[in-house]
């Protein structure tokens, strides 16, 4: 069955049995959802049940509530961000996510790391859109973004181990 997006988010004023639950298997289609272009994606860094999308024809990855550091700093930026100057800095990463996962600073980076090189090795996204943040668009500039991201994990480690 076909379901809106709409019908990804929670609803008030329907009781838990109502509402339809679909389970994503991690690189299938979400063909039976009406998002045929869209792969489901097991996030390298999540809380709870998160899920990434990619979208092979675009190479847009929807990130959930991960890649959400790069904010506007003036009503006056543009939404996308296109160049490097806009991107935060790998301190301003690690603090973000810090504040958001938390168990970053207990964890075993050297395994989250290890994900994260496996995931990163075969997708190379041109765009990266967050449910926060601004959109990260261009082949260069994602890929910065997601090696700044991977230096910023790294260095959770480095604080763990401090």
């Amino acid at each position: 069955s076909w379901l809106p997006p709409t019908g990804l988010v929670h609803i008030r004023g329907r009781s838990r049995a109502d509402v339809p639950v679909h389970y994503l298997e991690t690189g299938v289609a979400l063909e039976s959802l009406g998002f045929g272009r869209l792969t489901a994606l097991n996030p390298v860094i999540k809380l709870l049940g998160t899920c990434w999308a990619y979208d092979a024809p675009t190479d847009t990855l929807f990130s959930a509530d991960f890649f959400g550091a790069a904010l506007m700093r003036t009503p006056n930026d543009a939404i996308l961000l296109r160049d490097a100057h806009g991107l935060p800095s790998r301190e301003a990463i690690k603090r973000t996510m810090l504040a958001k996962f938390s168990w970053l600073a207990r964890a075993e980076i050297h395994e989250v790391l290890a994900i994260w090189d496996r995931v990163f090795a075969t997708l190379r996204p041109k765009i990266i859109a967050p449910k926060h943040g601004r959109p990260i668009v261009g082949e260069e500039l994602a890929a910065k973004t997601i090696a700044d991201y991977r230096a910023a994990i790294a260095m959770c480690g480095e604080s763990r181990r401090a």
